[in-house]
């Protein structure tokens, strides 16, 4: 079995050319996490590896943007939401303004969770679930249109 690099964020054209080379198709791509910047807590969820390589590309590119304020953010975000895979951890990184995170609190509200690294709380519309998968703007809108309907 062939083997290359990668060092992520990169633009998809270098992932997919450097996968053409060493005889891999894109949905085949196994990987491993040699060295990562990322947040202890998401590279937990990394450990096992299903994502497809495209799609932890594209969480690496959302994550490179934070700064170290985010970093902590998502970190402790990622231990409340429990998410499986890379899409969940982009689209939680995505949406962190729709978190507060305070760390060292001791005393947690409702729609809130103290863990380790601090307090988050969460204030969107949708649930965790619902905010982790596809297209969560979509499905609210289709549910206030729905609301909008039964009135």
């Amino acid at each position: 079995m062939e083997i290359a690099w990668l060092y992520l964020p990169a633009p998809e054209r270098q992932i997919s050319r450097t996968l053409r080379r060493i005889g891999i198709a894109s949905g085949d791509a196994a990987y491993f996490i040699e060295d990562s910047a990322l947040p202890s807590e998401v590279v937990k969820v990394l450990e096992h590896p299903d994502d497809a390589i495209l799609e932890m590309n594209r969480m690496c590119q959302v994550i490179a943007a934070l700064d170290d304020a985010g970093m902590k953010k998502l970190e402790a975000v990622v231990l409340m939401a429990q998410p499986q895979e890379a899409g969940e951890i982009r689209r939680l990184a995505e949406n962190l303004e729709q978190f507060d995170f305070i760390p060292g609190v001791e005393s947690p509200e409702q729609n809130s969770q103290l863990n380790e690294l601090g307090y988050v709380a969460y204030h969107g519309s949708l649930t965790l679930e619902e905010l982790m998968k596809d297209d969560p703007a979509e499905q609210y809108q289709r549910e206030r249109e729905m609301g909008e309907m039964m009135q």
